[in-house]
């Protein structure tokens, strides 16, 4: 597949980011006019009593999302079992692929009483537009990892992951992706094809995994990227098919998939969901989250959930949850750099 289109598709991400960052530097959010009449109440002071007040619990993305469904659970457990003495506020700020909510963040430096749910490795503070950066954030630590699994079609012809690469070679091979050619489901088919000697597939971008569960059920394309969750039944009924996992083992939900590794290609993909705070508050905030997170992933009532959800526990301090956001950052400039 040629490559000339791939500026064309790269620009409307970045142009909405670019016009983000513009806003986000003209504006005054309501925490920053709180900031002002709080004159270090919700900056880094005494610890003996915090948390003191409410905890301002961003989400980068809408309610009833993954992203959001996990945040609000947290914060349900970490109030309802008292690990937490205080009340949270799930603060929704969609918008490009959760860049808006980190924009606001990077405002709120300092500030010991917001936090955030994320996912991934933040997308949009890998692109030049943003005006933020990992340095604008505080990771505090990974609480999951989603699993993803390469499907194709019930009659397709490939059985296994390295047929369908192979096929790239003789015709053009069409994969459904969540998002633009810029987003994580791009990315990730991208590793695959460094790793792997196949040529270039063909996009076909879509709003959601709904939809892109809908095309290669209704054999549309000849492969995508799904969550075990949406994708286990339709598997165990026949309707679809199931070529390989991305994880370093098997999955924990459909333990007969190989893994990528297995099948000779040497990928792993995680999509961890974490938490951060705001950029300059102490140490002491940091590890008082981290311990509150470790308390909570033993509950079983988030262990029900995980299992519920299709997720996979990771628990990572800071420090080894920094080292995974900045690998896959860097790799993921290289990409964008490679669309230019």
């Amino acid at each position: 597949m040629k490559r000339k289109n791939r500026r064309k598709l790269w620009l409307p991400f970045i142009s909405v980011i670019a016009c983000l960052a513009l806003l986000a530097g003209c504006g005054t959010s309501a925490n920053e006019t709180n900031n002002g009449a709080n004159a270090g109440g919700k900056e880094n002071g005494n610890l003996d009593n915090y948390p003191a007040e409410k905890i301002d619990f961003l989400v980068g993305f809408s309610p009833g999302g993954g992203t959001d469904t996990t945040s609000r659970k947290i914060t349900q457990l970490l109030s309802g079992e008292k690990l937490v003495e205080q009340t949270f506020v799930v603060n929704n700020m969609p918008g490009a692929m959760g860049g808006m909510a980190l924009m606001e963040q990077k405002k709120r430096q300092g500030d010991m009483y917001t936090i955030q749910g994320v996912s991934g490795f933040m997308t949009p503070l890998w692109t030049e537009g943003l005006g933020a950066t990992l340095s604008d954030v505080q990771p505090i630590a990974s609480l999951t990892n989603t699993e993803i699994l390469i499907v194709v079609p019930k009659n397709s012809p490939y059985n296994t992951v390295t047929e369908l690469l192979d096929a790239t070679k003789e015709k053009n091979i069409t994969v459904g992706i969540v998002g633009p050619q810029d987003g994580e489901d791009a990315f990730t088919w991208n590793k695959i094809r460094t790793a792997y000697d196949m040529n270039d597939l063909n996009y076909v971008s879509t709003d959601g995994i709904s939809e892109s569960l809908s095309l290669v059920l209704g054999d549309k394309v000849d492969a995508t990227l799904l969550l075990p969750i949406v994708a286990k039944d339709y598997i165990e009924t026949g309707d679809l098919k199931a070529l390989a996992v991305l994880s370093d083992k098997h999955s924990e939900f459909l333990p007969d998939v190989p893994t990528l590794q297995e099948e000779g290609i040497d990928v792993i993909s995680k999509r961890y969901y974490g938490v951060v705070a705001s950029a300059g508050v102490s140490q002491e905030i940091i590890d008082y989250w981290s311990s509150k997170f470790e308390e909570m992933i033993e509950l079983d009532g988030w262990k029900t959930y995980l299992e519920d959800s299709g997720l996979i526990s990771e628990f990572h301090k800071s420090e080894e949850y920094i080292q995974y956001l900045e690998t896959e950052g860097k790799e993921y400039q290289e990409y964008l750099q490679s669309l230019q």
